[in-house]
């Protein structure tokens, strides 16, 4: 793991003598408010990484530990209107192995005895700790040194049971990289995550990100190759982790560029200033892979500094490698379907799937054609719908039925085009999620038909059932094996190039009018239909337009 520690800055990481890898928050309890204070001073001279609060009653203690969930509650046994235990049961509902220092007087034993049968962590006599200014500390940190210890090894252990979800349960390249930028938040208290893979020489082209929309929106054309030294860079270029311990800029205040400027230009802004301005104040980044195999890049940020220790940084290369290898593992799976494909048909005629609901709805004359679908998140699904029979302001009605998080009629054109957004189970995720490649879907006569290619050695009848288990009415059409091994047209073409992601952003630009003089929409606004910020919309765009270009002009 290497450091890149920018001009001015220190290693957060390092110990720096105290036994602690981080800042840590003490709350000191005790009704001699003169006490309260000369301790929190010792502690804080003691231990240059230690912050320290003060209280001087039960209530006031307790409001404090609400509002600061400190890493240590140090509190004398008597207390005016109460005694420390009925602080430590507080204590002990909210974290039954949170630090709790005991203060007892002098001939306490018993007091101290059952503190410990009580879950305190620690006790300490006044008089040792005037006799040795340095033991409260001492015990002070050791206690959370032990509480930090533990909870990371828990933690580590939920990630890895996590991570092996994730690589078992999930097909989609995509997904699975947004499946691990949560998990590195949700888990593991990171400020943001994304993943970036490799494009050739151009750079990282943004799969997955979690909480950091409006950092790539303002570093976006940095993170190609030769713009800029972000950590993601650093990383992608050396080969190796780097980590920025402290985060400064002194363009803090800069403002987000304005739409016109950051369509097609480069965007020349420190990415210090764009990280701070999103709350960032440390960055790790790891590559995915090693040289000649490396896929892309993981870059995390934290909200406080320093905050990747030598701890961290051996978690974080340990989830690069579970990505590399659960991509490897899906593009292995999605060869599989692309080469020797079984073509299905299945029928959904039940109301919970969402566009059967909607069908029914329409008036009988109306018609109801696919022109895409896009992946919003974990469980939305974007249809592209083109409504033909009935006018424009009939549609919202019709598309208020369960499972159908939000629509939007656009009735300027003809046939009236429709964004239809799916929240929950779709028979196309269920599909893809299963290792199934989804071919088209019709809508028509009461009933859905989803049309897959699936490998050849793929059990059908398990498919099926987990179908339906899910969905009420559903029969399997037409099922045929493609004899010649040939691959599937799906996957010839202009397009062979192309990642979902961009083959989507294609797809999706072309029939929401992007491309139209004048424009139909424009980036924003298709990037907000797709659930994504605009800089990876353009991105996946861009290069998705120039794999085809180059496919189309550079072929002999």
């Amino acid at each position: 793991m290497t450091a890149e520690v920018p001009d001015g800055t220190d290693t957060g990481g390092v110990d720096a003598g105290d036994g602690l890898s981080s800042r840590a928050t003490v709350l000191v309890v005790d009704d001699d408010e003169l006490w309260g204070r000369t301790a929190a001073r010792l502690l804080e001279r003691q231990r240059e990484r230690l912050s320290v609060a003060t209280a001087t009653t039960l209530s006031e203690g307790e409001a404090a530990f609400e509002r600061l969930d400190p890493d240590c509650v140090v509190c004398d046994y008597r207390l005016d209107d109460a005694t420390g235990f009925d602080l430590l049961s507080t204590v002990r509902r909210v974290d039954s192995d949170r630090p709790f220092v005991l203060v007892t007087g002098e001939g306490d034993e018993g007091v101290a005895s059952e503190a410990i049968r009580r879950g305190a962590t620690d006790y300490v006599r006044k008089g040792r700790h005037s006799d040795d200014p340095g033991l409260l500390a001492e015990r002070v940190t050791s206690a959370i040194g032990a509480y930090r210890t533990r909870r990371a090894l828990t933690r580590e252990r939920r990630s890895k049971e996590a991570m092996l979800d994730i690589v078992t349960t999930t097909a989609s390249r995509e997904t699975l990289c947004q499946a691990f930028c949560d998990l590195l938040v949700d888990e593991h208290g990171y400020a943001g995550a994304w993943i970036g893979i490799e494009e050739g020489v151009d750079g990282l082209d943004p799969w997955a990100a979690v909480d950091c929309g409006a950092y790539l929106d303002r570093v976006g054309s940095a993170q190609r190759a030769g713009d800029g030294e972000t950590p993601a860079l650093i990383a992608r270029n050396r080969g190796e982790s780097c980590v920025v311990d402290r985060i400064e800029s002194d363009d803090s205040d800069a403002t987000v560029p304005a739409e016109g400027d950051r369509d097609g230009g480069t965007d020349d802004r420190d990415w210090r200033s764009a990280a701070l301005a999103a709350g960032f104040r440390s960055a790790a980044a790891v590559p995915l892979g090693e040289d000649g195999g490396r896929v892309g890049v993981l870059t995390v940020f934290a909200a406080e500094p320093g905050a990747f220790d030598e701890r961290e940084c051996r978690l974080l290369s340990d989830y690069a490698a579970t990505i590399v290898y659960a991509l490897r593992t899906a593009s292995w799976k999605r060869s599989l379907v692309s080469s020797v494909p079984v073509s299905v048909e299945f029928r959904f005629a039940g109301d919970e799937v969402p566009l059967v609901a909607f069908g029914r709805r329409l008036p009988a004359e109306a018609s109801v054609s696919l022109a895409s679908t896009a992946v919003k998140s974990d469980r939305s699904l974007l249809y592209l719908l083109r409504v033909s029979g009935v006018p424009g302001s009939a549609i919202p009605d019709a598309a208020s039925v369960p499972g159908v998080e939000s629509v939007r009629v656009d009735d300027d054109v003809t046939p009236v085009r429709v964004e239809l957004v799916a929240d929950g189970p779709t028979p196309e995720r269920l599909l893809a999620n299963r290792g199934a490649k989804v071919t088209g879907t019709a809508v028509g006569n009461d009933a859905v038909t989803v049309s897959v290619s699936y490998p050849r050695e793929g059990d059908i009848q398990a498919l099926s059932r987990a179908l339906r288990d899910e969905f009420s009415r559903v029969d399997v059409g037409r099922i045929r094996a493609d004899e010649s091994g040939a691959e599937p047209v799906v996957d010839e073409g202009l397009a062979a190039d192309l990642t979902d992601k961009q083959r989507q952003a294609l797809e999706i630009a072309y029939h929401e009018g992007y491309f139209e003089r004048p424009r139909e929409h424009n980036a924003t606004e298709i990037a907000d239909v797709l659930g994504i910020n605009r800089v990876t919309f353009t991105q996946h765009l861009r290069t998705a337009e120039r794999k085809v270009f180059a496919r189309l002009f550079d072929s002999d």
